[in-house]
């Protein structure tokens, strides 16, 4: 579910930074730079994990930021393929499920991955799995939990395409540029590929029940019930402290993550 990505990359201090001590000012930087953000080819990016290497600070002309080059490892969210893990219904569409696991809700299982006798219902918009003991609606508003199987995890590129006005439009008057609007119909840069096809998959039986974590994981607000098969990741002792500290980007995901992690894998 989560895993550790190595990097080396030259981190820029600005000069209301440079009064800190050297780690803590170079991690403030990277978690601001890549904290919540998709790495192609690697996943979700939670957090700082750990500080391996500083190098020598650089300042270039006309420029008063300090380039440190650094090496680090980032906590990294992707899970592997044949992991089990619960999530909850996020979205029911005539293309497919959308499960979510709290801080994540790009998991997608289409019709050909459901459970035997899954049917789209147009009247509801809803998925009905249709068996011998009843029928049972894939409701996001009932907030089910699916226990799913992971099948691929796919990455897409990014197309940002040009904010500047036409040239005529510009020589006339100043543009305002808005903000481009998300579309729902948009495909997520990653997404997991799931399936509730295989035996033990589907519905979880007393969803409402809590979980044995549920406690400390709700505390993080990340998700509960989750089944695993890697080995413990250790959290740093960089990482725990810039957890107790918080107040720099990405803190609120951090603690709605990496506490949840840290009960996950060590439950």
């Amino acid at each position: 579910m989560f895993t550790l990505v190595e990097m080396k990359d030259a981190i820029p201090i600005p000069a209301s930074e440079l009064g800190k001590p050297r780690p803590i000012a170079v991690a403030n930087q990277i978690e601001q730079k890549y904290c919540n953000r998709i790495l192609l080819e690697c996943g979700l990016c939670i957090s700082l994990h750990e500080l391996t290497e500083l190098g020598d600070g650089l300042i270039y002309q006309s420029d008063a930021s300090v380039h440190i080059r650094a090496r680090f490892t980032l906590l990294v969210f992707r899970p592997f393929i044949g992991e089990v893990l619960v999530g909850t219904i996020h979205k029911s569409t005539p293309s497919g499920l959308w499960l979510s696991v709290g801080f994540f809700n790009h998991i997608f299982i289409p019709p050909h991955f459901m459970l035997d006798g899954s049917e789209w219902d147009p009247d509801q918009r809803l998925w009905i799995w249709k068996s011998e003991h009843g029928d049972a609606a894939l409701d996001p508003d009932l907030g089910s939990q699916v226990r799913f199987r992971v099948t691929n995890s796919v990455f897409r590129p990014v197309e940002r395409p040009s904010q500047a006005p036409p040239a005529a439009a510009a020589t006339a008057m100043p543009a305002v540029v808005s903000e481009p609007e998300e579309d729902d119909d948009d495909e997520p840069v990653f997404q997991v590929m799931a399936s509730i096809k295989d035996d033990g998959l589907g519905l979880v039986a007393g969803g409402s029940e809590p979980h044995p974590n549920a406690q400390a994981q709700a505390a993080a607000g990340g998700p509960v019930g989750v089944t695993h098969t890697r080995s413990p990741i250790s959290l740093s002792p960089m990482l725990r402290l810039r957890l107790r500290l918080g107040g720099s980007a990405g803190a609120s995901l951090r603690a709605r993550v990496v506490v949840a992690a840290d009960a996950y894998y060590h439950c």
